[in-house]
């Protein structure tokens, strides 16, 4: 619809419409681009774009990461020039290659995509590694800080507004008001350690790579592919909300189509503030395989 789209992303909300629509779209950071006013889920958020190409994405990010002293963890220091390096490939890159990072139900058809996409960077020189776990499933302690979060949101609105919203965040906002502050405690702890074990992780890779979500998209009007036994969207987007509770950035690279000719994408973790190596390596894959756009009808040429 446009060349360049801001995205806010606190449970996936850049990458899951980057890869379900096939576009490139970019988690910073936590901190790296500024935030305000505060999203609900806090610290878990941050903004970033959503580009036809990565080249777009990181011009986009030379304008919007810059300090912002409303922003209270927002970075002083400059990233430099997200351009700067961005042709350099990813010969010598470790890179662990996970689909599921140890957990997640990832379809056939998409595993298979993340897959062929990991060979091409060892094509370029990569060293590329399969892992069977990175981390174990943080669902249980995202979901209760998630639902705390739109408790905080949903607590405040008036009958009139509460009857407006969304069903399902209704559902896990009423959920959120029963959440205790000793089950709020123990969530912030085992987010803590996550991100330990992220940082730890990445200390012998540079790179992760894993599917950006389990499944390809579905029918409109659904919060989750109907008829599969599940029954939030976490269920299929399991492997991107991680990211979120840990601050490190990620990326959405469109990397073919599922057996229903939607688009796949395959997801790229580095380490903190390691935005440009993440750039540099989503645009080493886009020049082997240019991401497709659609032909729209009337389009000047």
């Amino acid at each position: 619809m446009g060349t360049l789209a801001v995205g806010s992303d606190g449970g996936g909300s850049i990458r899951i419409p980057s890869s379900l629509t096939g576009v490139f779209g970019h988690k910073p950071t936590v901190g790296r681009v500024p935030y305000y006013p505060p999203a609900a889920v806090g610290t878990c958020a941050i903004a970033g774009p959503m580009t036809r190409t990565v080249r777009d994405a990181a011009l986009m990010m030379n304008v919007v990461a810059k300090y912002d002293p409303r922003d209270w963890v927002a970075v002083r220091a400059s990233g430099g020039d997200y351009l700067a390096g961005i042709e350099d490939g990813v010969a010598g890159l470790r890179i662990a290659l996970c689909p599921s990072l140890g957990y997640a139900s990832i379809d056939a058809d998409v595993e298979k995509s993340v897959r062929r996409a990991a060979a091409v960077f060892a094509d370029l020189g990569a060293h590329v590694e399969e892992v069977e776990k990175i981390i174990d499933s943080p669902r249980a302690a995202y979901e209760t800080f998630y639902r705390a979060a739109m408790a905080s949101t949903y607590g405040p609105m008036t009958p009139e507004q509460k009857k407006m919203v969304d069903p399902g965040f209704a559902e896990m906002a009423i959920a959120g008001l029963a959440v205790d502050l000793v089950d709020y405690k123990a969530a912030e702890r085992e987010r803590a350690l996550l991100g330990a074990r992220v940082n730890a992780f990445l200390e012998r890779y540079d790179l992760i790579i894993s599917a950006q979500l389990g499944v390809t998209a579905f029918d409109v009007g659904h919060e989750y592919p109907p008829g599969r036994g599940m029954k939030r969207w976490m269920d299929w987007a399991s492997t991107a909300y991680p990211f979120n509770f840990t601050g490190h950035p990620a990326a959405s690279v469109p990397c073919g189509f599922g057996d229903n000719t939607m688009p796949v994408g395959m997801q790229i973790v580095g380490r903190h503030h390691d935005d440009r190596l993440i750039l540099r390596a989503a645009r080493a894959y886009e020049k082997v395989h240019p991401f497709p756009m659609p032909k729209l009808q009337g389009a000047a040429r």
